[in-house]
């Protein structure tokens, strides 16, 4: 599993790469005011799209992965699909009919309803787009799959850069809609070939029979999906529509959330492994899959921490250098707290893949999840309520620390639920070291004190991965090579 998580690592790692140039590229391309709003946009879309898509991927990804033959796992494909399709129509339909009424409180209401109608045309085509995904992540394809996401990231940049740069604000919706189309016949074409007879007929009973054992994990799914969607965009909405805070400063917080959620990047390439992998494991052995989980978790979670806190220590530098603008500086001093928030989440995204859903601890799931959104809004209005002066701040300390107290409750449960211990000292004392090197961010430091302390956190993080035989293991598959 060691080999394939270090694959999609660096595959992500380098569509992320492309995507950080592009946004960057955008940004530039693009007003403040403009920026903000096509955010505000992605965030109504970004809730309605967790809405119609009820977690049908995690669950025909699982139920491929343990299909026993081809055509059972051609079966789960076919019946996702339709499934899919079927309710993603109706959000689509409404997304389309209601843009007037969504777009009326903003400061450019006939864009953005332009924009919310091109967002749901693009919905409807990523509706089957992810059913395609799970295709190659059941059948476990992972080469064609991580190579596929570098390949998507070029096809990605070229569309949006050209569209934004000719035709400017609309012309990132023309390209969201663009590339979207192709991503689908591409992802189509990729996950097609692999079922040995894609012609096979499927009777009324075994599509409610795959209906069945698909939703048992999809319903969970699609509604921690959609909390966490809620969660992380929501900010935006509750920041323009409710709190009457400028479209700028919607920006501002925006690129606060969009620089910690490149920390996802980490988390994302480990569930692209550990979701079939760890449900196969589980399957045949459950005591082995406890064994595994807790040094995958340990290690991955270690790497996670390294690198959110290099994120933090040098947000202004790379903020200024993203957006080439000094009007996002400000957008640095809520990182930190974003960025925990974000920290936070990966994990809990971690035990979602890897343990809650394989384990089918589907109730615990929903628990946590929903802790996440209870957590930050009561402390975003009790916070905004004592200190009213200072919006954008609130709302990212309550983003971070909601979040960090669900993750908490994540490995309580955990715990509770399957006598699985995730945090020891060694864990605990990196995560500790991180929160210090981290607070230094605030400090006035000048440039050599600011790359000293960088090494030394490095090179403590390097005797971690050096005792868990990390390092060997990478040093021996370049060697390999």
């Amino acid at each position: 599993m060691f080999k394939w998580q270090s694959i999609s690592f660096v595959s992500r790692l380098s569509a992320q790469f492309v995507g950080i140039l592009q946004g960057a590229l955008i940004l530039r391309l693009l007003s403040t005011q403009e920026w903000g709003t096509v955010q505000l946009v992605l965030s109504f879309a970004a809730i309605i799209g967790a809405s119609q898509a009820l977690g049908l991927t995690s669950g025909s990804t699982r139920e491929i992965s343990g299909a026993k033959t081809n055509s059972d796992a051609y079966k789960v494909f076919y019946t996702s699909l339709i499934l899919r399709l079927a309710i993603s129509l109706p959000f689509i339909i409404f997304l389309y009919l209601s843009a007037d009424y969504f777009s009326r409180s903003t400061e450019f209401p006939e864009q953005v309803s332009w924009a919310l109608k091109m967002i749901s045309i693009a919905m409807l085509i990523d509706s089957v787009r992810g059913i395609f995904n799970s295709v190659l992540s059941g059948f476990r394809k992972f080469s064609t799959l991580f190579t596929y996401q570098i390949i998507r990231a070029f096809l990605s940049i070229l569309i949006y850069v050209t569209l934004v740069k000719f035709v400017g604000f609309k012309g990132y919706f023309y390209a969201f809609v663009l590339f979207n189309l192709l991503d689908a016949i591409f992802l189509f074409i990729l996950a097609f070939r692999n079922f040995d007879n894609p012609k096979i007929i499927i009777s009324l009973i075994d599509f409610k029979k795959v209906a069945k054992d698909v939703f048992g994990i999809s319903m969970v799914v699609y509604l921690v999906k959609t909390i966490y969607s809620f969660w992380e965009s929501s900010p935006n909405i509750l920041l323009k529509n409710f709190l009457g805070v400028p479209i700028e400063y919607v920006a501002i917080f925006s690129l606060a959330l969009i620089y910690a959620k490149k920390l996802m990047v980490f988390s994302d390439s480990i569930t692209d492994v550990t979701l079939p992998i760890m449900s196969k494991r589980y399957f045949e052995d459950v005591e082995g899959f406890k064994k595994s989980y807790k040094l995958n978790f340990s290690v991955t979670s270690v790497a996670i921490s390294l690198f959110a806190g290099l994120a933090i220590f040098w947000s202004r530098e790379i903020v200024l250098l993203y957006s080439g603008n000094d009007d996002f500086i400000q957008s640095s001093y809520l990182i930190p707290f974003t960025m925990l928030g974000i920290w936070s989440y990966s994990k809990i995204n971690l035990l979602k893949s890897s343990i809650f859903v394989p384990a089918k601890k589907l109730f615990s799931l929903v628990i946590v999840y929903a802790s996440i959104l209870l957590s930050t809004y009561l402390l975003f209005f009790t916070i905004n309520y004592l200190n009213p002066n200072s919006v954008l701040l609130n709302f990212a300390i309550s983003f971070g620390f909601g979040a960090f107290i669900a993750f908490n409750l994540g490995v309580l449960v955990v715990y509770k639920t399957l006598s699985i211990i995730l945090l020891g000292k060694i864990e605990i004392l990196y995560f500790l070291l991180t929160f210090v090197y981290s607070g230094i961010f605030y400090l006035n430091l000048s440039f050599y004190n600011r790359v000293f302390c960088t090494f030394i956190f490095i090179l403590l993080f390097l005797v971690y991965f050096y005792k868990q035989g990390i390092l060997f293991k990478v040093y021996e598959k370049i060697t390999k090579r």
